[in-house]
Protein backbone atom coordinates (compact mmCIF):
# COMPACT_ATOMS: atom_id res chain seq x y z
CA UNK A 1 0.00 0.00 0.00
CA UNK A 2 1.63 3.54 -1.21
CA UNK A 3 -0.59 6.55 0.03
CA UNK A 4 0.27 9.92 -1.10
CA UNK A 5 -1.28 13.02 0.21
CA UNK A 6 -0.07 15.32 -2.58
CA UNK A 7 2.23 14.54 -5.91
CA UNK A 8 2.62 18.43 -5.88
CA UNK A 9 6.87 18.35 -5.93
CA UNK A 10 6.83 21.84 -3.41
CA UNK A 11 4.99 19.07 -0.84
CA UNK A 12 3.65 16.13 0.28
CA UNK A 13 3.79 12.90 2.05
CA UNK A 14 3.52 8.85 2.33
CA UNK A 15 2.17 6.01 4.08
CA UNK A 16 3.40 2.57 3.24
CA UNK A 17 2.88 -0.72 4.04
CA UNK A 18 4.98 -3.13 2.87
CA UNK A 19 4.97 -7.31 3.20
CA UNK A 20 7.40 -9.50 5.91
CA UNK A 21 9.50 -10.07 2.94
CA UNK A 22 10.33 -6.35 2.58
CA UNK A 23 12.80 -4.14 4.59
CA UNK A 24 9.91 -2.81 6.07
CA UNK A 25 6.52 -2.60 7.31
CA UNK A 26 5.51 0.61 7.68
CA UNK A 27 7.10 3.91 6.73
CA UNK A 28 5.76 7.73 6.81
CA UNK A 29 7.52 10.36 5.32
CA UNK A 30 7.18 13.62 4.80
CA UNK A 31 8.56 16.64 2.86
CA UNK A 32 8.52 17.20 -0.96
CA UNK A 33 8.86 14.28 -3.15
CA UNK A 34 11.97 15.31 -5.17
CA UNK A 35 13.58 15.82 -1.40
CA UNK A 36 12.60 14.30 0.72
CA UNK A 37 13.22 14.04 4.57
CA UNK A 38 10.75 11.76 6.21
CA UNK A 39 10.36 10.98 9.13
CA UNK A 40 9.84 7.30 9.28
CA UNK A 41 8.81 3.78 11.04
CA UNK A 42 11.14 1.16 10.30
CA UNK A 43 11.18 -2.65 11.29
CA UNK A 44 14.35 -4.47 9.96
CA UNK A 45 14.88 -8.28 10.89
CA UNK A 46 12.64 -8.35 13.90
CA UNK A 47 14.02 -4.83 15.43
CA UNK A 48 11.86 -1.97 15.78
CA UNK A 49 13.33 1.68 14.91
CA UNK A 50 12.57 5.02 14.79
CA UNK A 51 14.53 7.10 12.29
CA UNK A 52 15.80 10.22 10.68
CA UNK A 53 16.97 9.93 6.96
CA UNK A 54 17.69 11.96 3.62
CA UNK A 55 15.42 12.26 0.94
CA UNK A 56 16.92 9.29 -0.98
CA UNK A 57 17.01 6.71 1.74
CA UNK A 58 20.88 6.97 1.54
CA UNK A 59 21.87 8.34 5.03
CA UNK A 60 19.95 7.63 7.49
CA UNK A 61 20.32 7.03 11.57
CA UNK A 62 17.97 5.45 13.75
CA UNK A 63 17.37 7.67 16.75
CA UNK A 64 15.48 4.94 18.56
CA UNK A 65 15.83 1.11 18.45
CA UNK A 66 13.64 -1.61 20.62
CA UNK A 67 15.24 -5.13 20.46
CA UNK A 68 12.86 -8.18 20.47
CA UNK A 69 14.38 -8.88 23.94
CA UNK A 70 12.55 -6.16 25.41
CA UNK A 71 16.01 -3.66 25.25
CA UNK A 72 15.81 -0.10 24.37
CA UNK A 73 17.81 2.50 22.92
CA UNK A 74 17.65 6.03 22.59
CA UNK A 75 20.41 7.46 20.31
CA UNK A 76 22.22 4.07 19.79
CA UNK A 77 20.84 1.34 17.80
CA UNK A 78 23.05 -1.15 20.27
CA UNK A 79 21.46 -0.68 23.68
CA UNK A 80 23.31 -2.97 26.24
CA UNK A 81 20.61 -3.12 28.84
CA UNK A 82 16.98 -2.41 29.55
CA UNK A 83 17.03 1.07 29.13
CA UNK A 84 20.44 2.31 27.29
CA UNK A 85 20.52 6.64 26.54
CA UNK A 86 23.23 7.88 24.50
CA UNK A 87 24.54 11.39 22.80
CA UNK A 88 25.06 11.85 19.39
CA UNK A 89 28.08 14.15 20.29
CA UNK A 90 31.44 12.58 18.25
CA UNK A 91 33.88 13.90 20.42
CA UNK A 92 32.31 13.64 23.72
CA UNK A 93 29.33 11.71 24.62
CA UNK A 94 27.13 10.75 27.83
CA UNK A 95 25.23 7.43 28.79
CA UNK A 96 22.35 6.55 30.85
CA UNK A 97 21.75 2.25 31.07
CA UNK A 98 18.97 1.11 32.89
CA UNK A 99 19.10 -2.47 34.28
CA UNK A 100 17.13 -5.48 35.59
CA UNK A 101 17.91 -7.05 38.62
CA UNK A 102 20.10 -9.68 37.27
CA UNK A 103 22.48 -7.27 35.68
CA UNK A 104 25.86 -6.25 37.86
CA UNK A 105 23.48 -2.62 38.16
CA UNK A 106 20.52 -1.44 37.76
CA UNK A 107 21.72 2.45 36.70
CA UNK A 108 24.87 3.64 34.96
CA UNK A 109 25.94 7.28 34.39
CA UNK A 110 28.48 7.05 31.28
CA UNK A 111 30.34 10.46 30.17
CA UNK A 112 33.54 10.73 28.02
CA UNK A 113 34.61 10.33 24.43
CA UNK A 114 33.72 7.54 22.48
CA UNK A 115 37.15 6.49 21.70
CA UNK A 116 38.67 6.89 24.92
CA UNK A 117 35.79 6.79 27.37
CA UNK A 118 36.77 7.49 30.62
CA UNK A 119 32.68 7.86 32.51
CA UNK A 120 31.73 7.74 35.69
CA UNK A 121 29.25 5.54 37.00
CA UNK A 122 26.45 5.52 39.45
CA UNK A 123 26.59 1.26 40.02
CA UNK A 124 24.65 -1.18 42.29
CA UNK A 125 26.78 -4.08 43.20
CA UNK A 126 25.80 -7.20 45.05
CA UNK A 127 23.15 -5.18 46.95
CA UNK A 128 26.12 -2.04 47.72
CA UNK A 129 26.01 1.41 46.83
CA UNK A 130 28.97 2.27 44.74
CA UNK A 131 29.98 5.40 42.79
CA UNK A 132 33.13 4.19 40.41
CA UNK A 133 34.97 4.69 37.21
CA UNK A 134 34.81 2.19 34.22
CA UNK A 135 37.02 2.58 31.09
CA UNK A 136 34.39 0.98 27.84
CA UNK A 137 33.07 -1.78 30.20
CA UNK A 138 36.98 -3.21 30.32
CA UNK A 139 38.16 -1.49 33.73
CA UNK A 140 35.83 -1.03 36.53
CA UNK A 141 37.07 1.19 39.47
CA UNK A 142 34.94 1.69 42.13
CA UNK A 143 36.42 4.67 44.60
CA UNK A 144 32.81 4.72 47.28
CA UNK A 145 30.63 2.09 48.47
CA UNK A 146 27.76 2.18 51.07
CA UNK A 147 27.08 -0.94 52.51
CA UNK A 148 24.25 0.57 55.20
CA UNK A 149 26.99 0.12 57.81
CA UNK A 150 30.09 1.93 56.21
CA UNK A 151 31.24 4.16 53.71
CA UNK A 152 34.71 2.81 51.64
CA UNK A 153 36.38 4.79 49.98
CA UNK A 154 38.33 3.10 47.16
CA UNK A 155 41.60 3.96 45.74
CA UNK A 156 44.90 2.87 44.55
CA UNK A 157 46.76 5.16 46.43
CA UNK A 158 44.78 5.00 49.95
CA UNK A 159 44.45 8.55 50.89
CA UNK A 160 40.77 9.74 52.04
CA UNK A 161 39.63 13.42 51.64
CA UNK A 162 36.41 15.25 53.14
CA UNK A 163 35.85 18.48 52.82
CA UNK A 164 36.06 21.82 50.02
CA UNK A 165 39.02 21.90 48.10
CA UNK A 166 40.41 18.78 51.08
CA UNK A 167 43.82 17.30 49.54
CA UNK A 168 43.20 19.41 46.19
CA UNK A 169 47.20 19.35 45.03
CA UNK A 170 47.40 15.67 46.62
CA UNK A 171 49.44 12.86 44.57
CA UNK A 172 51.22 11.30 47.19
CA UNK A 173 49.33 8.13 49.83
CA UNK A 174 47.79 6.99 52.73
CA UNK A 175 46.74 10.70 53.74
CA UNK A 176 43.74 11.35 55.33
CA UNK A 177 42.17 14.78 55.32
CA UNK A 178 38.94 15.86 57.33
CA UNK A 179 37.74 19.64 56.94
CA UNK A 180 37.93 22.55 54.58
CA UNK A 181 40.80 23.50 52.21
CA UNK A 182 42.54 20.76 54.78
CA UNK A 183 45.70 19.52 53.13
CA UNK A 184 44.86 21.84 50.01
CA UNK A 185 48.60 22.52 48.85
CA UNK A 186 50.58 18.82 49.84
CA UNK A 187 51.43 17.66 46.63
CA UNK A 188 53.38 14.36 47.48
CA UNK A 189 53.45 14.00 50.92
CA UNK A 190 52.52 10.48 52.39
CA UNK A 191 51.17 9.20 55.50
CA UNK A 192 49.14 12.68 56.92
CA UNK A 193 46.47 12.14 59.02
CA UNK A 194 44.70 16.09 59.13
CA UNK A 195 41.62 16.98 60.91
CA UNK A 196 40.14 20.39 61.12
CA UNK A 197 39.36 23.91 58.61
CA UNK A 198 42.54 25.17 57.01
CA UNK A 199 44.75 22.57 58.88
CA UNK A 200 48.20 21.76 57.10
CA UNK A 201 47.02 23.33 53.94
CA UNK A 202 50.79 24.62 53.35
CA UNK A 203 51.64 28.52 52.51
CA UNK A 204 51.70 27.46 48.53
CA UNK A 205 51.57 24.57 45.98
CA UNK A 206 53.86 22.18 46.37
CA UNK A 207 54.04 22.04 50.31
CA UNK A 208 55.36 18.40 50.63
CA UNK A 209 55.91 17.25 54.13
CA UNK A 210 54.93 13.66 55.22
CA UNK A 211 54.03 11.43 58.59
CA UNK A 212 52.35 14.87 60.33
CA UNK A 213 49.70 14.50 62.78
CA UNK A 214 47.35 17.80 62.86
CA UNK A 215 44.22 18.63 64.59
CA UNK A 216 42.09 21.88 65.02
CA UNK A 217 41.50 24.90 63.50
CA UNK A 218 44.47 26.16 61.22
CA UNK A 219 46.65 23.53 63.03
CA UNK A 220 50.19 23.27 61.28
CA UNK A 221 48.66 26.13 59.05
CA UNK A 222 52.39 26.77 57.33
CA UNK A 223 54.56 23.86 58.30
CA UNK A 224 57.03 22.65 56.41
CA UNK A 225 58.65 19.61 58.22
CA UNK A 226 57.73 16.41 58.37
CA UNK A 227 56.54 13.64 61.34
CA UNK A 228 55.21 16.08 62.95
CA UNK A 229 52.51 16.89 66.03
CA UNK A 230 49.67 19.61 66.13
CA UNK A 231 47.34 20.01 68.48
CA UNK A 232 45.61 23.88 68.61
CA UNK A 233 43.09 25.69 67.63
CA UNK A 234 44.98 28.42 65.76
CA UNK A 235 47.82 28.47 63.36
CA UNK A 236 50.17 29.31 65.78
CA UNK A 237 54.01 27.93 65.90
CA UNK A 238 53.96 27.20 69.25
CA UNK A 239 50.54 24.74 69.61
CA UNK A 240 49.40 23.93 73.43
CA UNK A 241 50.94 20.25 71.82
CA UNK A 242 53.64 19.67 69.95
CA UNK A 243 55.38 16.67 68.97
CA UNK A 244 58.17 14.85 66.82
CA UNK A 245 57.42 11.04 66.25
CA UNK A 246 61.16 10.54 64.56
CA UNK A 247 63.09 11.89 67.80
CA UNK A 248 59.71 10.33 70.36
CA UNK A 249 59.45 13.87 71.27
CA UNK A 250 56.12 15.58 72.96
CA UNK A 251 55.89 19.00 74.19
CA UNK A 252 53.03 20.61 76.00
CA UNK A 253 53.47 24.68 75.74
CA UNK A 254 51.07 25.36 78.53
CA UNK A 255 50.85 24.94 82.01
CA UNK A 256 50.22 20.95 83.09
CA UNK A 257 47.60 19.82 85.41
CA UNK A 258 47.42 16.08 86.57
CA UNK A 259 44.52 14.80 88.76
CA UNK A 260 46.33 11.63 89.94
CA UNK A 261 49.67 10.17 90.08
CA UNK A 262 52.80 10.57 87.35
CA UNK A 263 55.02 7.82 86.29
CA UNK A 264 58.19 8.24 84.54
CA UNK A 265 59.80 5.75 83.26
CA UNK A 266 57.90 3.02 83.99
CA UNK A 267 59.42 -0.66 83.76
CA UNK A 268 62.72 1.30 83.70
CA UNK A 269 65.25 0.43 86.14
CA UNK A 270 67.46 3.15 85.92
CA UNK A 271 68.17 6.01 83.78
CA UNK A 272 66.80 9.62 83.37
CA UNK A 273 63.79 10.37 84.04
CA UNK A 274 63.55 14.73 83.43
CA UNK A 275 65.65 16.31 81.05
CA UNK A 276 65.84 20.52 81.17
CA UNK A 277 67.03 21.91 78.31
CA UNK A 278 68.93 18.80 76.90
CA UNK A 279 70.66 18.25 80.80
CA UNK A 280 69.56 15.49 82.96
CA UNK A 281 68.00 17.08 86.12
CA UNK A 282 66.36 14.11 87.61
CA UNK A 283 67.04 10.39 87.28
CA UNK A 284 67.60 6.95 89.20
CA UNK A 285 70.02 4.19 89.25
CA UNK A 286 67.14 1.86 90.90
CA UNK A 287 68.69 2.71 94.70
CA UNK A 288 69.19 7.03 94.67
CA UNK A 289 67.44 9.53 93.04
CA UNK A 290 70.05 12.41 91.78
CA UNK A 291 69.19 16.25 91.12
CA UNK A 292 71.40 18.44 89.53
CA UNK A 293 72.80 19.06 86.29
CA UNK A 294 76.04 17.73 85.00
CA UNK A 295 78.15 15.94 87.58
CA UNK A 296 78.58 15.02 89.93
CA UNK A 297 74.94 14.25 91.08
CA UNK A 298 73.28 15.15 93.69
CA UNK A 299 72.15 11.78 95.64
CA UNK A 300 69.60 12.39 98.28
CA UNK A 301 71.67 11.05 101.01
CA UNK A 302 73.19 12.41 103.76
CA UNK A 303 74.76 15.07 103.37
CA UNK A 304 72.50 16.55 100.45
CA UNK A 305 74.05 18.93 97.75
CA UNK A 306 71.93 21.14 95.67
CA UNK A 307 73.59 23.07 93.29
CA UNK A 308 77.51 23.97 93.06
CA UNK A 309 79.39 24.91 96.55
CA UNK A 310 82.06 28.22 96.16
CA UNK A 311 85.39 26.49 97.47
CA UNK A 312 84.11 23.18 97.99
CA UNK A 313 82.17 19.93 96.25
CA UNK A 314 81.29 19.22 99.72
CA UNK A 315 78.50 20.71 101.68
CA UNK A 316 79.17 22.12 104.89
CA UNK A 317 75.59 21.13 106.42
CA UNK A 318 73.59 18.06 106.59
CA UNK A 319 71.08 19.97 104.02
CA UNK A 320 72.92 22.86 101.34
CA UNK A 321 70.60 24.57 98.55
CA UNK A 322 73.08 26.51 96.72
CA UNK A 323 72.20 28.82 93.54
CA UNK A 324 73.62 28.45 90.20
CA UNK A 325 76.62 30.99 90.58
CA UNK A 326 77.55 30.58 94.52
CA UNK A 327 75.95 34.14 95.31
CA UNK A 328 73.38 32.95 97.90
CA UNK A 329 72.25 29.17 99.89
CA UNK A 330 70.13 27.68 102.17
CA UNK A 331 71.16 25.48 105.23
CA UNK A 332 69.87 22.83 107.58
CA UNK A 333 72.02 21.30 110.37
CA UNK A 334 72.27 19.50 113.50
CA UNK A 335 74.91 20.33 116.29
CA UNK A 336 74.45 18.30 119.09
CA UNK A 337 70.85 19.27 120.06
CA UNK A 338 70.73 22.59 118.72
CA UNK A 339 68.77 22.57 114.70
CA UNK A 340 69.77 25.26 112.70
CA UNK A 341 68.53 26.91 109.48
CA UNK A 342 70.84 29.22 107.90
CA UNK A 343 70.30 32.11 104.61
CA UNK A 344 73.61 32.83 103.79
CA UNK A 345 75.32 35.01 100.94
CA UNK A 346 78.21 34.28 98.59
CA UNK A 347 80.00 32.92 101.49
CA UNK A 348 80.61 29.34 102.69
CA UNK A 349 81.45 30.14 106.35
CA UNK A 350 78.40 28.67 109.03
CA UNK A 351 78.51 32.63 110.65
CA UNK A 352 77.26 34.23 107.85
CA UNK A 353 73.70 35.81 106.99
CA UNK A 354 70.84 34.83 108.61
CA UNK A 355 70.55 32.36 110.96
CA UNK A 356 67.44 30.15 112.72
CA UNK A 357 68.70 28.92 115.54
CA UNK A 358 66.60 25.86 117.64
CA UNK A 359 68.68 25.73 121.22
CA UNK A 360 69.17 22.98 123.39
CA UNK A 361 67.76 25.00 126.15
CA UNK A 362 64.46 25.22 123.97
CA UNK A 363 64.73 28.80 122.53
CA UNK A 364 63.99 29.64 119.04
CA UNK A 365 66.95 32.14 118.48
CA UNK A 366 67.28 34.49 115.05
CA UNK A 367 70.72 35.74 114.38
CA UNK A 368 72.52 37.99 111.58
CA UNK A 369 75.97 37.65 111.51
CA UNK A 370 76.41 35.84 114.73
CA UNK A 371 74.80 38.12 116.45
CA UNK A 372 71.39 37.68 118.09
CA UNK A 373 68.63 39.98 116.67
CA UNK A 374 65.69 38.28 118.19
CA UNK A 375 64.89 34.86 120.42
CA UNK A 376 61.62 33.45 121.47
CA UNK A 377 61.85 31.45 124.92
CA UNK A 378 60.28 28.12 125.75
CA UNK A 379 58.18 29.71 128.28
CA UNK A 380 56.80 31.94 125.14
CA UNK A 381 58.37 35.37 125.65
CA UNK A 382 59.53 37.23 122.48
CA UNK A 383 62.71 39.32 122.63
CA UNK A 384 63.35 41.76 119.62
CA UNK A 385 66.61 43.10 120.32
CA UNK A 386 67.57 42.05 123.62
CA UNK A 387 68.48 37.60 124.34
CA UNK A 388 67.06 37.64 127.74
CA UNK A 389 63.20 39.01 127.78
CA UNK A 390 61.23 38.94 131.24
CA UNK A 391 57.93 39.95 129.65
CA UNK A 392 55.76 38.53 126.99
CA UNK A 393 57.10 41.10 124.40
CA UNK A 394 60.39 42.96 125.27
CA UNK A 395 61.63 45.08 122.55
CA UNK A 396 64.81 47.51 122.74
CA UNK A 397 65.11 50.19 120.57
CA UNK A 398 62.37 52.47 118.64
CA UNK A 399 59.24 50.52 117.54
CA UNK A 400 56.61 51.77 115.38
CA UNK A 401 52.90 50.82 114.13
CA UNK A 402 51.24 50.78 111.65
CA UNK A 403 48.05 49.24 109.50
CA UNK A 404 46.33 50.16 106.24
CA UNK A 405 42.41 50.39 107.46
CA UNK A 406 40.48 48.36 104.49
CA UNK A 407 37.23 48.44 106.15
CA UNK A 408 34.58 49.86 108.26
CA UNK A 409 34.87 47.23 110.92
CA UNK A 410 35.34 48.10 114.49
CA UNK A 411 37.97 46.12 114.54
CA UNK A 412 39.71 47.29 112.06
CA UNK A 413 39.86 50.98 112.91
CA UNK A 414 42.64 50.46 115.47
CA UNK A 415 46.22 49.79 114.58
CA UNK A 416 46.95 47.86 117.68
CA UNK A 417 44.84 47.51 120.80
CA UNK A 418 46.29 47.08 124.68
CA UNK A 419 43.68 44.64 126.55
CA UNK A 420 43.79 43.23 129.99
CA UNK A 421 40.46 41.37 130.95
CA UNK A 422 42.08 40.28 134.18
CA UNK A 423 39.10 40.25 136.39
CA UNK A 424 40.56 38.31 139.47
CA UNK A 425 42.30 41.57 140.84
CA UNK A 426 39.85 45.17 140.76
CA UNK A 427 43.19 47.17 141.36
CA UNK A 428 45.30 45.44 139.00
CA UNK A 429 43.28 46.03 135.77
CA UNK A 430 45.56 47.85 134.26
CA UNK A 431 46.42 48.67 130.72
CA UNK A 432 49.55 50.77 129.59
CA UNK A 433 52.45 51.79 131.51
CA UNK A 434 54.94 54.54 129.43
CA UNK A 435 58.37 54.64 131.66
CA UNK A 436 60.25 58.02 129.72
CA UNK A 437 61.08 61.51 130.22
CA UNK A 438 63.63 62.95 132.98
CA UNK A 439 63.86 62.28 136.57
CA UNK A 440 64.34 65.90 137.00
CA UNK A 441 63.61 68.79 134.78
CA UNK A 442 65.90 71.72 134.78
CA UNK A 443 65.73 74.97 133.57
CA UNK A 444 67.35 73.87 130.19
CA UNK A 445 65.84 70.59 129.93
CA UNK A 446 63.86 69.85 126.98
CA UNK A 447 60.34 68.86 127.79
CA UNK A 448 60.09 64.87 126.54
CA UNK A 449 56.63 63.57 124.81
CA UNK A 450 54.76 60.73 126.15
CA UNK A 451 52.56 60.70 123.50
CA UNK A 452 52.95 62.59 120.47
CA UNK A 453 49.67 62.42 117.55
CA UNK A 454 50.51 63.74 113.86
CA UNK A 455 48.47 63.10 111.03
CA UNK A 456 49.37 61.13 107.90
CA UNK A 457 51.92 63.68 106.49
CA UNK A 458 53.17 64.19 109.83
CA UNK A 459 52.55 67.12 111.05
CA UNK A 460 52.03 67.29 114.59
CA UNK A 461 48.86 67.96 116.10
CA UNK A 462 49.00 67.02 119.88
CA UNK A 463 50.88 65.77 122.52
CA UNK A 464 51.01 64.46 126.04
CA UNK A 465 53.90 65.95 127.61
CA UNK A 466 56.50 66.15 130.88
CA UNK A 467 55.54 69.41 131.92
CA UNK A 468 57.45 69.45 135.70
CA UNK A 469 59.45 66.97 137.81
CA UNK A 470 55.55 65.22 138.75
CA UNK A 471 52.91 66.35 136.31
CA UNK A 472 52.34 66.02 132.47
CA UNK A 473 50.46 68.16 130.45
CA UNK A 474 48.34 67.94 127.20
CA UNK A 475 49.05 70.41 124.38
CA UNK A 476 47.38 70.19 120.75
CA UNK A 477 47.79 72.88 117.89
CA UNK A 478 46.34 76.14 118.01
CA UNK A 479 48.84 78.09 116.00
CA UNK A 480 47.55 81.12 114.49
CA UNK A 481 49.49 80.63 111.09
CA UNK A 482 46.92 77.32 110.47
CA UNK A 483 43.89 79.00 111.20
CA UNK A 484 41.97 81.49 109.25
CA UNK A 485 38.69 83.74 109.20
CA UNK A 486 39.78 84.14 113.40
CA UNK A 487 36.65 86.58 114.68
CA UNK A 488 35.46 86.81 118.06
CA UNK A 489 33.21 84.46 118.99
CA UNK A 490 29.13 84.23 119.19
CA UNK A 491 28.37 82.05 121.82
CA UNK A 492 28.66 82.95 125.78
CA UNK A 493 27.44 82.66 129.01
CA UNK A 494 23.92 81.82 127.52
CA UNK A 495 24.79 78.88 125.53
CA UNK A 496 26.80 78.09 128.80
CA UNK A 497 23.67 78.50 131.28
CA UNK A 498 21.62 76.39 128.65
CA UNK A 499 23.94 73.32 129.74
CA UNK A 500 22.55 70.82 131.57
CA UNK A 501 24.59 69.43 134.55
CA UNK A 502 23.56 65.80 135.60
CA UNK A 503 23.93 63.44 138.03
CA UNK A 504 24.26 59.75 137.19
CA UNK A 505 25.65 56.54 137.50
CA UNK A 506 26.80 54.48 134.75
CA UNK A 507 24.74 50.94 133.84
CA UNK A 508 27.37 48.73 134.75
CA UNK A 509 25.35 45.87 136.84
CA UNK A 510 26.84 46.60 139.67
CA UNK A 511 24.56 48.41 142.88
CA UNK A 512 27.56 49.72 144.13
CA UNK A 513 28.16 52.01 141.55
CA UNK A 514 29.43 55.96 142.31
CA UNK A 515 27.37 58.65 141.49
CA UNK A 516 28.84 60.92 138.47
CA UNK A 517 28.09 64.61 137.64
CA UNK A 518 28.72 65.57 134.04
CA UNK A 519 27.17 65.93 131.22
CA UNK A 520 24.36 64.07 128.75
CA UNK A 521 25.88 63.91 125.47
CA UNK A 522 22.33 63.86 123.30
CA UNK A 523 21.38 67.55 125.35
CA UNK A 524 25.40 68.92 124.91
CA UNK A 525 24.35 68.19 121.32
CA UNK A 526 21.22 70.14 120.97
CA UNK A 527 22.87 73.19 123.12
CA UNK A 528 27.01 73.03 121.83
CA UNK A 529 27.18 70.55 119.23
CA UNK A 530 30.51 71.10 118.84
CA UNK A 531 31.13 69.48 122.29
CA UNK A 532 29.58 66.33 121.53
CA UNK A 533 29.66 63.38 119.01
CA UNK A 534 27.06 61.78 117.49
CA UNK A 535 26.92 57.81 117.62
CA UNK A 536 25.04 54.88 116.16
CA UNK A 537 22.51 52.24 116.99
CA UNK A 538 24.30 50.29 119.34
CA UNK A 539 25.51 52.03 122.43
CA UNK A 540 28.13 49.74 123.28
CA UNK A 541 29.94 50.00 119.41
CA UNK A 542 29.50 53.19 118.89
CA UNK A 543 28.29 55.39 121.52
CA UNK A 544 27.52 59.32 121.75
CA UNK A 545 30.49 61.03 123.11
CA UNK A 546 31.66 64.39 124.52
CA UNK A 547 34.93 66.47 124.20
CA UNK A 548 35.03 68.31 127.40
CA UNK A 549 37.94 70.44 126.10
CA UNK A 550 35.63 72.39 123.78
CA UNK A 551 33.82 73.67 126.98
CA UNK A 552 37.15 75.54 127.76
CA UNK A 553 36.61 78.55 125.40
CA UNK A 554 32.79 78.49 126.43
CA UNK A 555 33.72 78.64 129.81
CA UNK A 556 36.71 81.46 129.30
CA UNK A 557 33.79 83.72 127.19
CA UNK A 558 31.06 83.37 129.64
CA UNK A 559 33.83 84.08 132.42
CA UNK A 560 34.67 87.27 130.34
CA UNK A 561 31.07 87.73 129.60
CA UNK A 562 30.06 87.39 133.45
CA UNK A 563 33.37 89.94 134.00
CA UNK A 564 32.16 92.33 131.40
CA UNK A 565 28.75 92.72 133.70
CA UNK A 566 30.82 93.00 136.56
CA UNK A 567 32.95 95.70 135.85
CA UNK A 568 29.70 97.16 134.40
CA UNK A 569 28.22 97.21 137.42
CA UNK A 570 30.95 97.93 139.14
CA UNK A 571 30.88 101.39 137.48
CA UNK A 572 27.54 102.10 137.79
CA UNK A 573 27.94 100.92 141.49
CA UNK A 574 31.02 103.58 141.92
CA UNK A 575 28.49 105.90 140.18
CA UNK A 576 25.93 105.50 142.54
CA UNK A 577 28.11 105.33 145.62
CA UNK A 578 29.10 108.95 144.38
CA UNK A 579 25.80 109.93 144.17
CA UNK A 580 24.80 109.12 147.49
CA UNK A 581 28.18 110.38 148.93
CA UNK A 582 26.85 114.06 147.50
CA UNK A 583 23.53 113.56 148.61
CA UNK A 584 24.09 112.22 152.39
CA UNK A 585 26.74 115.37 152.11
CA UNK A 586 24.25 117.73 151.27
CA UNK A 587 21.78 116.68 154.18
CA UNK A 588 24.13 116.78 156.65
CA UNK A 589 24.94 120.55 155.57
CA UNK A 590 21.11 121.68 155.95
CA UNK A 591 20.58 119.56 159.08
Amino acid sequence: MDIRSTNDNASGGELQLATPSESNFLRFFGGRLDDRNPFIGFNDLDTFHLITTLSDFSTYKRRMTLFPNGKMGLGTDQPQSELDIRTNAVDDGGEIHLSNADASYFLRLFSGKPSNPRPSIFWNFESDFELARFDGNVNYQPFLRLDGKRIHVLNNNGSVFLGENTGLSDNGSFNTAIGSFSLQNNVSGIRNTVLGYRAGSGSNVGSNFSGNVLIGYEAGLNITGSNRLYIENSSSATPLIYGEFDNNLVRINGRQEITGSLELNRGILSGVAINVNGQEALWSNGNYFSYGFGTPYNYFAKPIKIGPIEGSTVPYADLQIVDNAGNASISVESISNDAILQLSGATNSQNDGWTIRRRSDGDLEWRHNNISKMKLTSFGRLGIGTTSPSHILEVAGNTRFYQSINSASPNDLFVGTIENTSNNNNFRNNGLQIIAGHNTIGGGTTRSMYISFAKPNGTIIGAISQLDNNSIVYYESSDERLKEEIQPTRVGIETLMNINVRDYKWKNGNEDAIPTTGFIAQELYEIYPIAAKKGGEDETVDPWQIAPKQLIPLMVKSIQDQQHTIETLREENNVLSARLDRLEKLLDEKN
